[in-house]
C-alpha cells in the first residue's frame, strides 16, 4: 500500500520522493549522510516490520508514522515536530539528538541511543515516555537530559559505556538535574557510566556503590547510587518523652545492680 501524500527526502544534492513503506519485506537503505528524511504535515508513512536503515540521515516528523515491528537504524536525529510516530514492537536506532515537540507512543520498542553518524553528543528534549530505553558507548559518548522534563521508561533501562570510555550522563544545564523516571520493578543495566546533575525521580538507579557498577558519582545526584552526592539527609533519632526516660535510666540502674552483685560474688 502506498503512503498517504508522500515523503519528502532532501539533501543537498538530489531530492528524493519516497512512496511506498508498507510492502512486506522491504529493506530500504538510504546512503546520503546529507539527507532529511521529512514526513510532512498532513502525510503519513507506515514503516510496517520492514527494515529501514537511514544512512545518517535526519528523520523529522511532522506528519504520522506508525510502524507494527520496524527496525529504523542509523538514524542521524530524530525530530518529532508537531508529528505523531506510533512505534509499536519497533527498534529504532539513533546517534544524535531525540527531539519530541509531537507525540511518541512507545508501545513495546526500544528505543537506542548509540554511537552511530559520529555524534560524541545527545540531547534528549521534552518529555517522552519509553518502554525500553538504551544508552551504550563505546567511545565516551555524553547524553544529556533536559531540566524538569522527565524521561520516562517503562520496561527496561540500559546505560553502558566500557573501561575507559565512561558514558556521560549529565543535564541540558549545568548544575541543574534533568530527570529520568525508570518505573518501579523495571529491568536495569548501569555498568562504566559517570552520572552528575540527574534525579532519578520514581525507582533508584544503580543501587549500590558506584564501583560495584564501575561506575562514577561526579555529584548533584538523586536517588542513585548511594545518594552520597544528592539530598540524603541524616534522620534524627526519635526524642525520647519524660516516661521513657525514666524507664531507661530504671534499665540502667538495674543493670549496674546486677554486675556489683556479681562482682561481689567472685571477689
Amino acid at each position: 500500500m502506498p503512503i498517504t501524500n508522500f515523503v519528502r527526502a532532501r539533501s543537498t544534492s538530489v531530492p528524493r520522493a519516497l512512496g511506498l513503506l508498507s510492502c512486506a519485506s522491504l529493506i530500504l537503505t538510504i546512503r546520503n549522510a546529507a539527507a532529511a528524511i521529512i514526513v510532512g504535515a498532513g502525510s503519513s508513512v507506515n514503516f510496517a516490520d520492514n527494515s529501514i536503515d537511514l544512512g545518517c540521515s535526519d528523520l523529522t516528523v511532522a506528519g504520522s508514522v506508525g510502524a507494527s515491528a520496524a527496525n529504523v537504524a542509523s538514524i542521524a536525529n530524530l525530530d518529532l515536530v508537531g508529528g505523531s510516530f506510533a512505534a509499536g514492537a519497533s527498534r529504532i536506532s539513533l546517534g544524535g539528538n531525540f527531539t519530541n515537540t509531537g507525540s511518541f507512543v512507545a508501545g513495546s520498542s526500544r528505543v537506542a541511543i548509540v554511537d552511530a553518524c559520529g555524534n560524541g553528543t545527545s540531547q534528549m528534549s521534552s518529555a517522552t515516555g519509553f518502554y525500553d530505553f538504551v544508552v551504550a558507548s563505546t567511545s565516551g559518548k555524553q547524553i544529556l537530559f533536559p531540566v524538569a522534563a522527565a524521561q520516562s521508561v517503562a520496561h527496561s533501562l540500559i546505560l553502558q559505556g566500557t573501561p575507559g570510555h565512561l558514558l556521560d550522563v549529565r543535564s541540558t544545564v549545568a548544575g541543574q538535574r534533568g530527570v529520568l523516571a525508570l518505573a518501579e520493578g523495571a529491568a536495569q543495566t548501569i555498568a562504566y557510566v559517570n552520572a552528575r546533575d540527574n534525579h532519578a525521580s520514581i525507582a533508584h538507579i544503580a543501587p549500590g556503590f558506584p564501583t560495584q557498577f564501575n561506575s562514577v558519582d561526579s555529584g548533584n545526584l538523586v536517588n542513585w547510587f548511594l545518594n552520597v552526592s544528592g539530598d540524603t539527609k541524616l534522620v534524627p533519632a526519635p526524642a525520647l518523652g519524660a516516661g521513657r526516660w525514666m524507664l531507661v535510666a530504671i534499665m540502667l540502674l538495674a543493670a549496674a545492680r546486677n554486675l556489683f552483685r556479681r562482682n561481689r560474688k567472685f571477689s
